[in-house]
């Protein structure tokens, strides 16, 4: 441990994409809660920025670079990124040295990784995902620590003793805290097609929308990018139906905490926040995985949930507007169906999940572990 300040100095890192922000920051605000000293290495001008400013953490931009699985000219800009970005960290460790580094993925989080490696700082990684990342392959090697989202199988036998199984992260929120006003009188169904929205699933719905509002509340989240198509569509309602009909580009975390209490069901995209959300509120879902996903974890993800009851799926190719339909229909008339897959997708991950990782950075942060 750090001899230059009493209290637990941590380096986190992570981002590229609220997917890797919103689980760092739940371990944070328990990290928080340990009186912990804190600040985020991250790309500049970028969503962990952002993250960090609202949190009031100091943040250290750097040079980034994305890493692909295939080849791509950009890959050369992106290994000179990844060098400068690196050197950079080295400065950044050198001069505050952290008792540890908490990496939650992404590409941004490489060049603060092999920084922390070359300097011999601790490493405690997580991964959400039922596939590893590219970035954990590295953080995998070098980690004194590597926490999982999933149940440790998935993530083979070579690293067994670094493997620590604590679930996603989730960032509790007040539902309270939120102006989501919701009619009574239906039943809600809510449509989440990620962080940045689906195209895909946004013209289903789209399509179903006056037969659904004949019996539902829809809420729709249709992604940052899609709202102006959203608006064109909320004015072809009928007046009767645009009660009905709550749609947002996105929704923030109070939003998101009384969405799903109040959902009867919910179609989502299968990412392992996504996952993780719906099992912290215990609400049942059809998922729907993206087909492009990387290494196509999110069929691997909502295999691992419908394989213990929580959600049925549907893939993309079957999902049209009268398929959905009728299976949407099917489902919210079974009552007793959706309580089982209530009590179900509840058990897939650990409501304590940030407090189990923030647990295993701050044993190896005292050099407990």
């Amino acid at each position: 441990m750090s001899i230059k300040q009493d209290k637990i100095l941590i380096c986190v890192t992570g981002g590229g994409t609220g997917g890797h922000v919103e689980p760092l920051r739940a371990v944070i605000d328990v990290l928080n809660k340990h009186h912990a000293q804190i600040f985020w290495i991250g790309g500049a001008n970028s969503v962990e920025e952002r993250a960090a400013g609202d949190m009031g953490i100091k943040f250290v931009g750097v040079r980034v670079g994305k890493l692909r699985r295939y080849f791509a000219l950009d890959n050369i800009i992106d290994i000179i990124n990844v060098v400068f970005g690196y050197l950079q960290c080295l400065v950044t460790l050198i001069r505050r040295r952290p008792d540890v580094l908490f990496s939650k993925a992404g590409y941004v989080s490489v060049p603060a990784i092999l920084a922390a490696a070359t300097l011999r700082i601790p490493v405690v990684a997580h991964e959400s995902d039922t596939v590893i990342g590219l970035a954990n392959h590295i953080a995998q090697i070098v980690a004194k620590r590597f926490c999982t989202g999933f149940a440790m199988p998935f993530y083979g036998e070579k690293y067994n003793n670094k493997m620590v199984f604590t679930g996603n992260p989730v960032r509790s929120e007040t539902e309270t805290k939120s102006d989501l006003k919701l009619p009574d009188g239906k039943p809600v169904l809510a449509i989440l097609g990620g962080s940045q929205g689906s195209k895909v699933l946004n013209k289903v719905i789209w399509e179903l929308l006056p037969r659904l509002l004949k019996k539902y509340v829809v809420v729709h989240q249709v992604g940052p990018l899609n709202t102006s198509e959203a608006k064109l569509h909320y004015a072809k309602l009928l007046k009767s139906e645009k009660i009905g009909y709550i749609w947002t580009g996105y929704y923030n975390r109070p939003g998101m905490a009384r969405l799903l209490t109040k959902a009867n069901l919910v179609i989502s995209r299968a990412g392992a926040n996504a996952i993780a959300d719906l099992s912290y509120y215990a609400t049942p879902a059809v998922l729907i995985p993206l087909p492009s996903a990387s290494a196509n974890h999110q069929l691997i993800n909502a295999q691992y949930v419908v394989e213990r009851g929580g959600a049925v799926m549907l893939s993309q190719a079957d999902a049209s507007p009268n398929r959905l339909y009728d299976l949407i229909e099917h489902l919210l008339s079974r009552r007793s169906g959706l309580e089982s897959m209530s009590r179900d997708i509840a058990k897939i991950n650990p409501k304590n999940a940030a407090e189990r990782v923030a647990k295993e950075v701050l044993e190896v942060a005292k050099g407990e572990k």
